[in-house]
């Protein structure tokens, strides 16, 4: 009788010693799969919002639906590295495809301004719908930005002329 209780209890360890196993490969499978997937929204959120060279001295973000704190601090350290990177003189913060701004968006966008001109380069604002703009005055928000334009090609139009101009007096 005690070899059969013996015997009982080595299968059913060896039976829960196999299930443990198989727990322990699932977990670590898991890991691996939530590892992919911390990476793969990483890729997409620096994809999401590029800081994209559209002159030999200006970049422009385009952002582009709801923008919260996470992406905000990726998009502030893009934004610093790309103007310091390529002595930018100008970033344009093209906000067409912000549906609203709440006062933590605004002021993550304030902390970009103020940095952004700290490297010495000027911002301007683009693309500011009526809804957002009433929503900014009622909040009482201000963007510290150089000028407001609305549309990106207006302010390339002005910041390539002004560029230009800039240019035309320092040789002089």
């Amino acid at each position: 009788m005690n070899d059969e209780l013996d015997r009982r209890v080595d299968a059913q360890t060896e039976a829960l010693q196999e299930v443990l196993s198989e727990l322990e490969e699932r977990t670590q499978q898991q890991d691996r799969l939530l590892a992919e997937v911390i990476a793969q929204r990483d890729v997409i959120r620096n994809l999401s919002v590029p800081v994209l060279p559209v002159g030999t001295d200006l970049l422009a973000i385009p952002f582009v639906g709801t923008i919260d704190q996470e992406p905000l601090a990726t998009i502030q350290q893009q934004a610093l590295t790309a103007v310091e990177q390529r002595r930018a003189r100008w970033l344009i913060l093209d906000v067409t495809g912000i549906p609203f701004i709440d006062t933590g968006v605004a002021g993550g966008l304030i902390q970009l301004v103020q940095r952004v001109r700290l490297l010495g380069a000027g911002v301007v604002l683009v693309g500011v719908h009526p809804k957002v703009a009433q929503t900014m005055v009622s909040l009482g928000i201000e963007l510290p930005v150089t000028h407001v334009y609305s549309d990106l090609a207006g302010a390339m139009e002005d910041l390539h002329h002004r560029t230009n101009h800039s240019r035309q007096n320092n040789r002089r």
